[in-house]
């Protein structure tokens, strides 16, 4: 064996002052940074916008029961068959199934899937919103506040206290139709729910 530091093969390594040399006669341009463009963040702008369609529709819906509540209260719920106890049974049977089909199809869009499959769930949502709102207008014209909060306009005819005077057991009848209603919903959801699931087992 032969001594010395260097290895077979390799070749030897120059002094450190002629590194330095080097380094120094060379200019090194550092790489341009292109400027970041911000993300387009589409879930975050859908918050926003479900944000403010929200405001609006709770703001709407207590005009119109201020303005409209009276009116159902005294024209449309005695001539309904049944009267004011089978209006009251048909708004609470239709709560729960008119808020589903609000929800559902919200539920179902994919935010990640590209194109704008989103606006056709969006619009299958819409016949349900309305009808929801609708029967929550209902149900808002019967619904008594606080004795504290009672005030000239709750015992007018039509108000929420005139209409508990009519018809003293509406509170009841009107949380019996919803309860009844949701457990019906909950069976078919989950019904429907189960069968999806064998389904896919199955084709697996």
């Amino acid at each position: 064996m032969s001594g010395g530091s260097a290895r077979p093969g390799r070749a030897k390594a120059g002094p450190a002052s002629l590194h330095y040399r080097r380094a120094q006669g060379r200019t090194t341009a550092a790489p341009a940074r292109e400027p970041r463009r911000r993300r387009f963040d589409r879930n975050k702008v859908m918050l926003n916008a479900g944000g403010c369609l929200l405001v609006v529709t709770i703001v709407g819906l207590v005009a119109l029961t201020h303005f409209w509540g009276p009116r159902i209260w005294t024209g449309l719920a005695p001539a309904w068959p049944g009267g004011g106890y089978g209006f009251a049974v048909t708004a609470g049977v239709l709560a729960p199934w008119t808020a589903a089909a609000a929800i559902l199809p919200l539920v179902r869009i994919d935010w990640d899937q590209p194109g704008r499959r989103w606006m056709v769930w969006f619009a299958r949502s819409v016949p349900g919103t309305v009808a929801a709102a609708a029967v929550l207008v209902v149900l808002m014209g019967a619904n008594r506040p606080k004795p504290g909060h009672r005030g000239g306009s709750c015992y007018r005819v039509g108000g929420p206290c005139w209409v508990h005077q009519q018809y003293p057991h509406i509170g009841l009848v009107v949380l019996g139709a919803v309860a009844v209603s949701g457990a019906l919903l909950i069976l078919l959801l989950s019904g429907s729910v189960r069968r999806r699931r064998q389904q896919s087992q199955s084709a697996t």
